[in-house]
């Protein structure tokens, strides 16, 4: 081989294993590559409990540099006995901005330099409380036990701050909330649900008891594969049929319809005998008042008297049961208190009356019975309305108070409802 051609080759080789001009090193080589664990120990205890937002920004003067490369959500603990979780990143050296965003505290920014030959290792860092929020635990019992799991959901009624949950054992749930009305549901296995409407005050920290009962339905037992049915499969379900009227509600309604034939039977006998009583005291007859004009009227003062009576009868009957059955044992014990009172008042006032009445119809003036009749007529009235109200309150609570048994019913099968009803207990 002449030299000529050794020294091309040689070039050649030199020219192929050269790297070309402005080519990086390999990553190996190059220490901004390496990744370095960073642990965050984030406090107080309650942030990472309400769950941590960490958003990671590359440091620099350039707006791409600003960009999210990172955005890590530490979601709170599965429940509250276990232990909250630990942000950890993993960055590449350099400088960056990371900022930190938990549910009733305040944002929190710091920057970080990596330097793979120095790691930071563990850094503290300290978020502040919101002012606007406040500590609230939540200790729930069920009479003589604890639930096993209790799962704790919050809503605020305004909108102000997103919804919140937490999953309770032994350890009470312990979250931080905006000041307002919040609906809280806390539902457990076997129990009831339970709904409150909550308002947090200006006190820093707060504690809203909550007391599971439990249900029909034992909802613990493992959920195994379905038991296969041997034998002819039943039939399509029949359609469910409408929940009945509340038994008070329906008493309610039969007491209203019986006091609608007193009233208007009251008001006719109130308004002929008052017509009646003043065109005879307007007669002739009764110019000179005597025993004719005494036989005219007498018989009109017990008709309006009667009819008064009856109106007031019809209304108490209508409208007493409505305390008793809004009201429990406070409006049951009010209602009959003021139709005792009522009926005591317009009894004792009605017999008084009667007695000053009669002595005034053997003597007169027509004036002074014209006045005696119409306190006749309001004291009668006042006593029916007691009657009712008493017996009204009375059939109202004792049907309250009556015990729950199971009715069996043969619908009608006549057209339009008509037919033969039978009902039984059991």
């Amino acid at each position: 081989m002449s030299p000529f051609v050794a020294w091309i080759a040689a070039l050649a080789v030199v020219t192929s294993s050269a790297s070309p001009p402005g080519e990086r090193p390999p990553p190996e080589a190059s220490g901004e590559a390496r990744v370095v664990p960073v642990t965050l120990d984030l406090g107080p205890t309650l942030v990472r409990r309400m769950g941590v937002r960490l958003t990671v920004r590359r440091a620099g003067d350039d707006p791409i540099a600003h960009r999210p490369v990172e955005v890590h959500e530490l979601p709170p603990p599965a429940t509250s006995d276990d232990p909250p979780s630990v942000a950890r990143l993993d960055l590449g050296a350099g400088s960056y901005i990371i900022e930190a965003e938990a549910p009733g505290f305040l944002p929190s920014t710091r920057a970080l330099t990596i330097d793979p030959e120095n790691p930071p290792g563990q850094l503290g860092w300290q978020l502040l409380a919101d002012s606007a929020h406040r500590t609230v635990r939540f200790p729930i019992s069920a009479g003589a036990s604890v639930p096993p799991t209790v799962t704790l959901s919050a809503r605020h009624l305004a909108g102000e701050q997103n919804p919140v949950a937490c999953t309770s054992r032994r350890v009470a749930c312990e979250l931080r909330l905006r000041r307002g009305e919040w609906e809280v549901d806390a539902s457990a296995p076997g129990y009831r649900t339970l709904r409150r409407v909550v308002t947090i005050g200006e006190d820093a920290t707060q504690e809203v008891p909550l007391s599971l009962v439990p249900g029909l339905i034992d909802h613990t037992l493992p959920s195994g594969p379905a038991t296969p049915q041997v034998g002819p499969q039943p039939g399509p379900a029949a359609p469910a049929e409408a929940p009945a009227r509340p038994p008070e509600r329906r008493l309610l309604a039969g007491l209203a319809i019986a006091g609608v034939p007193l009233i208007a039977g009251g008001l006719a006998l109130t308004v002929v005998g008052r017509v009646r009583f003043s065109r005879y005291a307007g007669a002739a007859e009764c110019d000179n008042y005597g025993k004719t004009c005494a036989d005219l009227i007498i018989p009109q003062i017990h008709t309006a008297g009667v009819g008064t009576g009856l109106l007031g009868a019809g209304l108490g009957l209508a409208l007493g049961g409505l305390a008793p059955a809004r009201g429990g044992r406070a409006g049951w014990g009010a209602a009959l208190a003021v139709g005792s009172a009522l009926t005591v008042g317009g009894g004792a006032w009605l017999v008084g009356n009667s007695i000053l009445l009669n002595r005034t119809l053997k003597t007169g003036p027509l004036d002074e019975i014209e006045a005696r009749d119409n306190r006749r007529m309001i004291s009668t009235g006042l006593l029916g309305a007691g009657l009712g109200v008493l017996t009204s309150a009375i059939l109202v609570g004792a049907r309250g108070r009556r015990p729950a048994a199971a009715t069996a019913r043969r619908p009608e099968v006549a057209p339009w409802g008509a037919g033969l009803a039978l009902s039984g207990r059991f």
